[in-house]
C-alpha cells in the first residue's frame, strides 16, 4: 500500500503541477489504534511555481482526492497550512508528529517541529481536545459504545490530560499519552480495547467496561477548571515568515 501511496502522490504532483513538500498518515493508523477496515488517511502539504504566488487572483489552496474507499488523500497549500499553524490547528500538528512518513523533503518535518514552542498555543490546543471530548462523550459514551467513538473519546482526554500536565505539544498517538493514566487496571482495559478494535470493522461496537467509564467520567469532568493553568503563546510570525519564504524560495516549481 505505501508503494501505491507514494505512486498516487507522484502523480498528483505531475497532473496538479505542484511540489509535495510533506506526506503522512493521519486518522486511526496514525493514532495508532486502526481497525480491520481502516482506510488510509493520507495528508500532505505542498507548494506551487512562484507565479502562482505573485498572483492577486483568489485561488484555490487544498487538495481533496477520495480515490477509494480504501485511499483518502487531502493536501493543503504550504502558505494555508502555516496560517492554520499559527492559530494552533491541532491537524497539521498531527500530520507532523504522525509515525508513518510518505515523504518529508529537505528535512521540512523537523524543521517545523523544530519552532514549535515559538508558535504552538497548549491553551488554545486543550479547548479543541476539550470540546471534541466532550462531544463524544455526550453523544457516544453508554454500556455498548462504538469503538471508533469510544477511542476519540480517550485520545481527547489524554491530550488535554497531558496539555494540563506537561503544557507541550501533545503526543499524536494515543500509547505515548496514557503515561498520564495512574490506573494500571484502566490501562489494561485500554489496551485489550486497542486489540479487539484491531480485529473489529470500523462501525462496530462493543461493551465498555464500567471502570473505564467511570474512569472518563470522573477524570473529565473537573479538566475545564484547569484550562486557566494552561499557557498561552502567541504565535512568532517572522518564524513563519522565514520559514514559508525559505520553502517558496527553494521548492516552488518553475
Amino acid at each position: 500500500m505505501t508503494e501505491q501511496i507514494l505512486q498516487r502522490l507522484d502523480t498528483i504532483e505531475k497532473e496538479r503541477d505542484i511540489t509535495i513538500l510533506f506526506s503522512s498518515e493521519s486518522g486511526s493508523r496514525g493514532w495508532g489504534f486502526p481497525s480491520t477496515d481502516s482506510d488510509y488517511d493520507v495528508r500532505f502539504i505542498y507548494v506551487r511555481s512562484l507565479d502562482w504566488y505573485l498572483s492577486l487572483g483568489e485561488k484555490k489552496d487544498q487538495i481533496d482526492l477520495a480515490i477509494s474507499d480504501e485511499l483518502d488523500l487531502k493536501g493543503w497549500e504550504l502558505r494555508k497550512a502555516l496560517l492554520l499553524m499559527k492559530r494552533t490547528n491541532v491537524s497539521v500538528y498531527e500530520w507532523l508528529q504522525s509515525p508513518i512518513i510518505y515523504k518529508n523533503i529537505g528535512n521540512f518535518q523537523e524543521e517545523l517541529l523544530g519552532i514549535t514552542s515559538q508558535y504552538y498555543s497548549p491553551k488554545t490546543a486543550f479547548y479543541h481536545y476539550h470540546s471534541m471530548t466532550l462531544k463524544y462523550i455526550d453523544s457516544y459514551l453508554n454500556e455498548n459504545t462504538n469503538l471508533k467513538k469510544l477511542f476519540y473519546i480517550l485520545r481527547g482526554l489524554f491530550s488535554c490530560k497531558w496539555l494540563v500536565k506537561q503544557q507541550m505539544l501533545p503526543s499524536m498517538q494515543l500509547e505515548p499519552l496514557l503515561v498520564n493514566c495512574d490506573d494500571a487496571a484502566v490501562l489494561q482495559v485500554i489496551r485489550e480495547l486497542i486489540e479487539l478494535k484491531g480485529t473489529k470493522k470500523e462501525e462496530d461496537h462493543a461493551p465498555t467496561p464500567l471502570i473505564l467509564r467511570q474512569y472518563i467520567e470522573t477524570e473529565f469532568a473537573p479538566l475545564k477548571s484547569k484550562a486557566h493553568d494552561v499557557k498561552s503563546v502567541k504565535s512568532n510570525y517572522q518564524l513563519f515568515d522565514e520559514f514559508f519564504q525559505k520553502r517558496i524560495k527553494g521548492s516552488t516549481v518553475e
